[in-house]
């Protein structure tokens, strides 16, 4: 018998803090409370240990026998549904703030139409409040309008001043609404030149986004007049940056919003996510110019920020793991090897735990990231087993797809070095006939990824002096420089390794020092 899993889903994406909130008002409730048992078996369930819960009914009513009705199970299932959306509701209700600008809003229609003026006024007021400080300007403009109504309704004689000044304060708040709709429309219009171009690096991209860069609201930053403005200001500097490639100056815009950010908290409160992103665009410029020394202390903050979603929990995961290990990379560079190999293992089981229990939450361009640092941490590391399993990994996450095809490329590559260092001659000439197939097949066989397979295999096969081809392997890699292709830093650190007679790590130690 089939039965429905709609409770087992709904069950499985609540946050901690909603099952505390759930069980919190059920407490409250008098009587027989079979749900809750039902509940709370549904949530070892979706809490298994190793991870791979599915919905088993069967299982669920043998270990309720006894304590619930089995003759109406799909009744109390379908209740505790009912039940914990009337919680989730609840407590959107309560820390969503436009779930109650849209309560107040309802409530003082209804209070309107019931004749109940003096209490419809009290709630206009409350909602104008709230939406001034989280700058909704269209409902306070909506809130001030239904008072002018209802001023014309119960105020006669002081209808005509009180009017005057809901007509000035709409005006105000229209104009702010346009401040804020401008910059809005500016961000958008270079956010999409951003990610069409990523860099401008012809004359038409760069004279699209001149354009823009030398309108009114782009060169004068006191013409933001809200929280939204400014930051839409700012983040657009910020891109624009990042266009024509100035990492400094980008690193500072983004200072400069998240400046912004820190003087409107209530924001921060309300939108985890986006402050996580600006702050990750921020510590990710910093890394660029390889300045660490804001990472520990806004790493720490968005750990302890509080997340109110699936979907924000997945979103800090992403972006703080992905923080950390750039932090991690650096901190290799000075640290004794087996401190930070124990580290890396943690670290890595973390990721490893956060990606299974996140799934499809977690973007797939963020999630190839995460596993292709994981790879090159474990490379410089020299922990090639550890390398294998996480570039079996992307491979699982790219089986069947088109997408990121220089990762796949990455991941091959590094996959035959491995084979190499690990002397594995049963597998090398399987993966170097696979691997130049696939390169014949996408015609790259004279690319970067068909020269460094072409050089790994004349050293594995050893048709040429070592040293000799590894010195050419070098020479030859140098004109991909400007490419900035995936493997490309790992492929050049290695081979100098080897020319050197040294570690790997030993080699990236000594180019930081360089830098």
């Amino acid at each position: 018998m089939q039965y429905s899993d709609d409770l087992f889903q709904l069950t499985k994406s609540l946050t901690k803090s909603e099952k505390r909130y759930f069980k919190m008002q059920a407490a409250l409730q008098k009587g027989e409370k079979d749900y809750l048992l039902l509940f709370e078996e549904m949530d070892a369930l979706v809490n298994k240990e190793d991870g791979d819960s599915k919905y088993d009914e069967v299982k669920l009513r043998t270990r309720l026998k006894g304590k619930v009705g089995s003759n109406q199970f799909h009744v109390l299932k379908n209740y505790l549904l009912g039940l914990i959306m009337k919680s989730l509701r609840s407590l959107s209700e309560k820390n969503d703030y436009e779930e109650q600008i849209t309560t107040l809003l309802s409530d003082a229609r209804i209070l309107e139409q019931k004749g109940v003026y003096d209490l419809s006024f009290k709630k206009l007021e409350s909602l104008k409040a709230l939406c001034l400080k989280y700058e909704k300007y269209t409902f306070v403009i909506e809130a001030c309008s239904m008072e002018a109504t209802l001023l014309a309704r119960t105020a006669i004689n002081e209808a005509e001043e009180k009017l005057g000044a809901l007509k000035n304060a709409i005006d105000r708040f229209s104009n702010l609404l346009f401040n804020i709709n401008s910059y809005n429309d500016l961000k958008h219009r270079v956010l999409a030149l951003y990610r069409q171009e990523n860099r401008a690096r012809n004359e038409a991209t760069k004279a699209k986004l001149d354009a823009m860069l030398e309108e009114e609201l782009m060169q004068n930053e006191n013409l933001p007049a809200t929280f939204h403005s400014k930051v839409a200001f700012y983040h657009s500097w910020a891109l624009a940056s990042l266009m024509q490639s100035e990492l400094e100056k980008a690193k500072h815009y983004y200072k400069c919003l998240l400046e912004i950010w820190a003087g409107y908290p209530h924001f921060k409160e309300a939108h985890p996510s986006l402050y996580i992103i600006y702050s990750s665009n921020y510590l990710v410029c910093c890394h660029a110019v390889q300045d660490y020394a804001p990472f520990e202390e806004l790493l720490n903050e968005l750990k302890s920020l509080p997340v109110h979603t699936v979907y924000e929990e997945a979103e800090a995961f992403q972006n703080i793991y992905f923080l950390e290990q750039l932090q991690f990379m650096n901190s290799i560079m000075l640290s004794p090897l087996l401190s930070v190999a124990s580290k890396a293992k943690t670290l890595s089981n973390e990721i490893e735990v956060g990606l299974k229990r996140h799934g499809n939450k977690v973007v797939k361009s963020r999630e190839l990231s995460l596993l292709h640092n994981t790879v090159v941490m474990f490379f410089a590391l020299g922990d090639f087993n550890e390398v294998l399993h996480w570039v079996t990994k992307i491979h699982q996450a790219l089986a069947g797809s088109d997408q990121r095809k220089e990762i796949q490329l990455f991941a091959k590559l590094i996959q035959l070095v491995i084979y190499m260092e690990k002397g594995e001659h049963l597998y090398i000439d399987t993966a170097f006939k696979s691997f130049e197939y696939h390169l014949r097949k996408e015609d790259k066989m004279h690319d970067f990824e068909g020269r460094v397979t072409f050089y790994l295999k004349l050293i594995a096969t050893k048709k040429q002096d070592k040293k000799t081809a590894l010195q050419d392997f070098k020479e030859e890699l140098s004109q991909f420089s400007a490419q900035k292709l995936p493997g490309y830093e790992e492929i050049c650190i290695w081979v100098e390794s080897k020319i050197k007679n040294v570690s790997f790590l030993e080699v990236m130690r000594e180019r930081s020092r360089a830098f």
